[in-house]
């Protein structure tokens, strides 16, 4: 570091043009400061990242430009960043030459340029105490604004959203996204900004309004973080809070005590014993946090079980707590990841460009859901994977600068504390003192220092746990404490060098042979040759935020279903934007809807035609759209090889072409490239299964689906697909017990719903009183039979068992549909076998066991809807009923049957003979009477009904009337029933007593005489219809 001469420029010699540039740099500085972290875009989704990067490079080249002007005839001081600044950009241009996708690079690398040029140059505009000043009050009203922000994402305050609508704007964010993302990336900001505002307190002890605004800050600061999700904050804090304290003390409290008089020794002997202390407590910790880790307690066991990834409990998930086990895999992937290319690192920007070559299965779905990791989670991990070690070692480097700085700082302050009156000083010391600052001035630098030193150690410590340096908002407060840190440094090393504050921060040092030349340039001229290139430059870099309104218009669109707008809104985002590769993706995305709702369209008739010009769609756009999206789709896995996403929702756009068999190797290959970068992509292997499923082959597709099942068991769909195939293969029981399964997790899932709803302890009775969601036991819930209860307590009870049957309650027409083919395909085979059935009785036990099956299959199918799609299910149910020897229930479902088709004559007879079997003759004559008076009956029709009426206890004179109408119709055949009849005990003694029976009859067709055994068995019981064929 250059530092000042003894002498200074003389305020007459600068000139208007340089004190222009200068004014403007540190405003330019201060503007940055407030406007990265809170810029966002109106109307739009997800709207942070892009403004503020593109406006934070912008406003540096303006600094840029502001520097430039006066460095073309005068010597700036160096920085204290410059080296470790150069070097570490160094590492980042290196190491981009071996990125995988350099599009996603130089956005990385630009950011990252501003940003040590933003740090190196602070320190050459920022040299007033006021300029310091007026960044700790925009600090606070800054964490006002964010502390409101973060409030109302976690509190979902509408009226805050919707503050812009007064005046006649959009709603300019929706939560969980807006101008900072959701509210525990507020935390980021939070965390360099919190120590700083709390710093400021002691400061400003003896000045009230600064005292009462500063404490207002840091108590919302306290209750904001207290509320979000910061946990990485926390850990940072228990860091950096014990290291403000313990400096405090030694420059500030011990002084005081020792010049109070409490201590009867020196401060050099006070701070020798300060320092020992702090040596012995540090000792008691390390061994006591040994002892915590090494024997067994609650501490470790708590600790333990946050960071476990054993399933114990069975819900396929981690038992710990998912965020931390999520990062936790992050972290192992990227050290993975940087034992493989060390020393150069993958290149800026491309982590998630290789991420997926290196995540495992436990990564993505410890969160519930397939999740690719877009960050490492770990900042330290971060720059060491993308730029190598020696990248990571620039980065800890310019963080070693400022931790100098700061330091040193403390230092010249307390040599400048002892000379003013304080205590002695040693004459060494005093002869390098050359001015002195006044007591408010080294009071604020001292705090201003231990408060930027406690932001920057909270940020380093939590992105060991978050991404401090990937979010814009936090990563330029961060830098521009550090450019902070080092200009202050700047300004108490000149007061020990006795230098009178400088005009615009320049020194009389010799110029370099450069500025030989470039000072004779004309001030004007400079500000046009500067500016003249800042400015166009910047403007074509501000060009992807026009890319970024665009897309997220696009966004917008799509999500009103407006397709043609959204794919003109995304052509115009790539032709700004043409390198970034998350465009071609989310457009493929939206190719793949748009084909999707044609392909549904098409069955729904006129109604899907003008479904599909509402959202600007048309049938003949089809095939357009599937080249489009392949296009695009191609494209971004052009730029980015190893996105698998990409590569399967490719295969899913191929498996959508028209030829067949051109569609069926595009869509392999896709989906096999798939598994090249990982095995267990869970969509892959359910696309693939789709499509076998589409080609009819079905033992490929359950392969398929198998395995998307292990790789995630809780995709409850697959169940659906996977009984669709065992259906089509005849193997009905799998098919029946991956319906179950898909009915049981339907059911848990509504369950779990409702105990989101309901207290424990009143779900939990209730929860035992509806039985097991076993797939061994039915999954039915019945209501009927509870009794009404009395008491209030009761009373609730029953209102809220209702309200969980409400909830339970389903309309699934897909799973209908299935439970009844199953049963359906189950009674025809039983119709194709019961010839085998009466030729070996052995199968009778196998005959049992289907029955089962259907029938359960019959009742599950009533239980998933609220009303059966055909009549015919009451038939096949009375059917299976039958089947299973539930007479009852087929008699129910078939009288509702009769009740929706009343003149049905197949279920009168059927409802007839199980009346009979139940020897309801009075309810069979009464059906059985309804069919000889619609129909044209039978001969056997009015026999039948003749018997029946005979058992209900009808008289003979009228019960004759029908035989004898049954003989005249069907003559000698009908006699020969009757016939038999009257040899039986039911009708013998009437035909013997009755000659009009035996007129009847006629000599050709006299009975035989009953023997005796026969006499005694005289029941009703032997009556029985003929068969009926339906």
């Amino acid at each position: 570091m250059n530092y000042p001469s003894s002498t200074s420029i003389p305020p007459q010699s600068v000139t208007v043009w340089e004190r222009l540039a200068f004014l403007l740099g540190r405003l330019i500085i201060i503007f940055a400061m407030v406007y990265i972290p809170i810029i966002f875009y109106t109307m739009t989704w997800r709207h942070y990242a892009v403004p503020k990067a593109a406006s934070f490079e912008y406003l540096v080249f303006l600094l840029a430009a502001c520097w430039g002007v006066i460095v073309c005839g005068r010597r700036f001081i160096r920085s204290a960043t410059a080296a470790p600044a150069a070097f570490f950009f160094m590492m980042v241009m290196i190491t981009s030459l071996v990125a995988v996708n350099l599009t996603e690079s130089w956005e990385t690398i630009i950011f990252l340029v501003a940003c040590m040029v933003f740090v190196v140059l602070i320190p050459k505009f920022l040299i007033r105490l006021k300029d310091f000043e007026v960044l700790a009050y925009l600090l606070g009203i800054l964490c006002i604004l964010v502390d409101i922000y973060a409030l109302a994402q976690w509190f979902n305050w509408e009226s805050v959203f919707a503050i812009t609508e007064q005046w006649g704007i959009h709603r300019y964010t929706h939560k969980p996204v807006s101008f900072m993302g959701n509210e525990n990336y507020s935390a980021e900001f939070l965390n360099i900004a919190t120590p700083i505002c709390f710093a400021m307190i002691f400061c400003h002890l003896r000045r009230p309004a600064e005292l009462i605004f500063y404490t207002f800050v840091s108590l919302l600061n306290a209750i904001t973080m207290l509320y979000i999700d910061c946990n990485a904050s926390y850990m940072g804090f228990l860091v950096s809070i014990p290291l403000i304290l313990i400096l405090m003390n030694y420059y500030r409290v011990l002084p005081w005590i020792v010049h109070s008089g409490f201590i009867k020794t020196t401060r050099q002997i006070a701070e020798k014993w300060y320092r020992h202390f702090l040596i012995i407590a540090i000792l008691i910790l390390a061994v006591m946090a040994t002892l915590v880790a090494s024997t067994p307690n609650k501490v470790r066991t708590k600790m333990a079980t946050m960071v476990s990834w054993i399933d114990v409990d069975g819900d396929n998930r981690p038992d710990g707590i998912p965020p931390i086990v999520f990062r936790l895999q992050c972290m192992d992937a990227a050290i993975r990841n940087i034992i493989d290319v060390p020393f150069f690192g993958i290149g800026a920007g491309n982590f998630k460009v290789q991420h997926p070559r290196y995540e495992n299965q436990l990564e993505r779905k410890v969160l519930g859901e397939e999740t690719l990791a877009r960050k490492v989670h770990n900042d330290h991990l971060y720059h060491a994977v993308e730029y190598g070690v020696f990248g990571l070692f620039g980065w800890y480097w310019l963080f070693a600068a400022c931790l100098y700085a700061i330091f040193r700082s403390f230092k010249f302050l307390r040599i400048q504390d002892i000379i003013a009156g304080v205590d002695s000083l040693d004459a060494g010391e005093t002869s390098r003192l050359k001015r002195t600052l006044d007591p408010y001035e080294r009071d604020f630098y001292f705090y201003l220092q231990l408060g930027i030193l406690g932001g920057l150690v909270t940020a380093i410590v939590s992105c060991a746990f978050g991404h401090t340096f990937v979010i814009e908002s936090s990563a330029v407060t961060y830098w521009l404490m550090t450019g902070v840190c080092v200009a202050t440094f700047q300004v108490i090393r000149r007061s020990m060098e006795g230098v009178p504050q400088p005009v615009i921060g320049t020194t009389e040092e010799p110029l370099t042979f450069t500025q030989r030349f470039t000072r004779f340039l004309p001030r004007p001229f400079r500000w046009l040759l500067f500016f003249a290139m800042v400015l166009p430059l910047g403007g074509f870099n501000l060009k992807q935020m026009v890319g970024e309104i665009w897309l997220r218009q696009g966004m917008l669109a799509h999500d009103a279903g407006r397709y043609m707008l959204t794919f003109y809104c995304f052509q115009n985002a790539l032709k700004q934007y043409p390198y970034q590769m998350e465009i071609y993706y989310i457009l493929g995305r939206y190719y793949i809807d748009a084909v999707t709702e044609i392909d549904n369209a098409a069955p729904s008739g006129d109604q899907g035609l003008q479904k599909l010009q509402q959202l600007g769609l048309d049938t003949l756009d089809r095939l357009k759209l599937l080249e489009y999206g392949i296009v695009a789709l191609q494209t971004d896995l052009y730029m980015n090889p190893n996105y698998k996403w990409a590569h399967n929702n490719l295969g899913v756009l191929y498996d959508k072409l028209p030829n067949f068999q051109i569609a069926n190797r595009l869509s392999t290959e896709a989906y096999n490239r798939v598994f090249q970068i990982d095995r267990e992509q869970i969509f892959a292997h359910y696309n693939m299964g789709l499509g076998y499923m589409r080609k009819q082959e079905f033992d490929k597709a359950i392969d398929s689906l198998e395995l998307a099942l292990v790789v995630d068991p809780s995709k409850t769909e697959i169940y659906r697909f996977l009984a669709q195939c065992f259906i089509h293969k005849k193997d009905l029981k799998r098919a029946k017990a991956a319906t179950d399964k898909y009915y049981s997790l339907n059911l848990r899932s509504r369950m779990q719903q409702i105990s989101g709803r309901l207290p424990e302890e009143t779900l939990m009775p209730i929860v035992k009183s509806l039985g097991t969601l076993d797939l061994n036991d039915k999954l039915r819930v019945n209501f009927e039979n509870e009794n009404l209860p009395q008491t209030p307590e009761q009373i609730a009870q029953q209102e809220t068992m209702q309200e969980v049957k409400k909830a339970l309650q389903m309309n699934e027409p897909e799973l209908y549909r299935l439970y009844v083919t199953i049963a359906n395909e189950l009674f025809q085979k039983k119709e194709n076998r019961q010839q085998t059935l009466d030729q070996d009785p052995s199968q009778l036990a196998l005959d049992q066991e289907q029955s089962r099956l259907a029938l359960d299959a019959i009742e599950k199918a009533e239980d998933v809807i609220s009303v059966p799609q055909d009549n015919a299910f009451y038939w096949l149910f009375g059917d299976i009923s039958v089947w299973a020897g539930d007479i009852e229930n087929a008699i129910e479902k078939w009288e509702m049957y009769l009740k929706l088709q009343p003149d049905h004559v197949d279920i009168r007879k059927k409802l007839v003979n199980l009346y009979i079997d139940k020897q309801e003759f009075a309810l069979a004559a009464k059906t059985f009477a309804w069919i000889l008076q619609n129909t044209n009956a039978t001969w056997a029709d009015y026999l039948s009904y003749g018997r029946i009426a005979l058992s209900a206890g009808t008289t003979w004179a009228q019960a004759f009337e029908y035989f004898k109408k049954s003989v005249e119709l069907g003559g000698d055949e009908a006699r020969k029933i009757l016939q038999q009849d009257a040899a039986s005990p039911f009708l013998h003694d009437i035909y013997v007593q009755d000659p009009n029976f035996q007129e009847l009859l006629g000599p050709n067709f006299r009975p035989s005489v009953p023997s005796d055994q026969e006499l005694q068995e005289t029941t009703p019981d032997a009556v029985d219809l003929p068969d009926n064929q339906n």
